[in-house]
């Protein structure tokens, strides 16, 4: 496995992977928001032309459509196996009181690694990242099993589960926690 991080999200100007077939990428986007999804990039219109790189000097990416010009460059040179290591409870879940917004961060993430040529995706978290629930992890979970579940039906089996005949109350003011972070 090859990391994309830090000096490493540049691909190289001229030098091969010898025996390509060999290796796996992995892709780490540390300093990408949360705030969106991968699937709310605008492809066609937003991703820039990646940096060139300046040895003791970089600048890293600081949004997720730059973040990815890194990844597509990397992609013209590696067409082998490759995954995203993301960091969504990392630090971005602090800023999401109830937990909601960055479950469907999560959520549509999962959904549309396919579309990024990216066929796994391991999470970089604390461990006991589960205040006020573990919903994310639920949802990452069960979407890397099975893409096709749909959001509500994801949140209607946990929360049923987890708070009984009042689950929608529940979520409704999860939600709203969400919505004031």
């Amino acid at each position: 496995c090859f990391l994309l991080y830090h000096e490493l999200l540049w691909a190289p100007q001229k030098e091969k992977l010898d025996n390509p077939e060999r290796f796996t990428m992995m892709f780490a986007p540390i300093t990408r928001t949360f705030e969106m999804s991968y699937a709310d990039v605008d492809f066609d219109n937003s991703i820039p032309t990646p940096k060139p790189y300046m040895r003791n000097k970089i600048i890293l990416p600081n949004s997720l459509e730059e973040n990815l010009s890194y990844l597509f460059e990397w992609q013209k040179a590696f067409k082998g196996d490759s995954f995203v290591y993301d960091y969504p409870l990392g630090r971005a879940h602090y800023g999401d009181l109830g937990y909601m917004k960055i479950s469907q961060t999560i959520y549509r993430d999962v959904s549309y690694l396919s579309n990024l040529h990216l066929n796994g995706y391991i999470s970089c978290q604390e461990l006991r990242a589960g205040f006020p629930h573990n919903f994310p992890n639920y949802v990452m979970g069960e979407m890397l099993w099975k893409k096709t579940r749909s959001y509500e039906e994801l949140i209607e089996e946990y929360f049923s589960a987890l708070y009984g005949e009042n689950w929608q109350s529940v979520v409704e003011y999860l939600e709203k926690l969400s919505s004031y972070s």
